[in-house]
């Protein structure tokens, strides 16, 4: 495959655009603040769970579970405290796997997360 080829593959499996934040928590005061500090804007590929998987996930604590891969940034630090922004809804990560510890791919397992959590605080950004 040539470079042209290459390219126009990469942008057909990375086609969403993804947000991701880091969740910021003040306790210095009473009223625990939290807060959203966008940290990047990312190409991703995006896969819900299906098969084996989704009969798993179902079966214990964790539904509505999205995989999202990226291409590996060396300067970013993702964590399992960071929320990602897709189509208007949030995902909490849960898993972070730097696949075949390559440094070419991250893969984020992310939940969905219920209900206004992040509604409010993304009003602001």
């Amino acid at each position: 495959m040539n470079l042209k080829q290459n390219l126009k593959n990469a942008r057909r499996i990375y086609r969403h655009r993804i947000d991701i934040f880091r969740v910021i928590s003040d306790t210095r005061s009473l009223n625990e603040k939290i807060s959203l500090e966008k940290v990047i804007s990312v190409q991703a590929n995006v896969k819900n769970l299906h098969g084996k998987e989704y009969f798993l996930a179902k079966n214990t604590e964790f539904e509505d579970v999205v995989t999202f891969n990226i291409r590996f940034i060396p300067t970013l630090d993702i964590d399992i405290d960071m929320v990602i922004l897709y189509r208007g809804n949030y995902y909490n990560v849960i898993d972070v796997n730097n696949i075949l510890e390559l440094d070419r791919y991250i893969e984020l397992k992310t939940q969905k997360v219920k209900g206004d959590k992040w509604a409010e605080i993304s009003e602001n950004l």
